[in-house]
């Protein structure tokens, strides 16, 4: 890794993750597309532009699609603490992934447990 990881701790462990990625009404096909992109990535890093075109879809969509995701895991499980930036504003993006700038842009990373998660969890298709 290149750059400095952000994204800080969250209190969602690999169990609860598990029951995030099982559940549809949290995780619909598009997102689970995304996190096995990155899970499938050196690292589990990637950049969201490269995701955008591996699935054929524009930035902001992918955007879109995962805010959507963290609103539905926020709504379901309250007690989320959700990731804040250095001004204080949470940061949504950074409940499922941590984040790294490098000299070719930025990367969304899979935040540890969540990819353990996803190692031992069949691929939902």
């Amino acid at each position: 890794m290149e750059g400095k990881t952000y994204g800080g701790k969250i209190n969602i462990d690999k169990e609860l993750w598990k029951k995030i990625v099982s559940d549809d009404k949290i995780t619909d096909q598009k997102t689970r597309e995304i996190l096995y992109i990155l899970l499938d990535s050196d690292g589990y890093a990637e950049r969201g532009g490269k995701i955008g075109d591996i699935l054929r879809i524009k930035h902001n969509a992918l955007n879109g699609i995962i805010t959507a995701f963290v609103w539905r895991i926020l709504y379901k499980y309250p007690e989320i603490i959700c990731p804040k930036y250095k001004n204080g504003k949470e940061s949504r993006c950074l409940v499922p992934f941590q984040g790294e700038k490098r000299k070719n842009g930025s990367y969304w990373i899979l935040r540890p447990e969540l990819a353990e998660a996803l190692k031992e969890m069949p691929r939902i298709e």
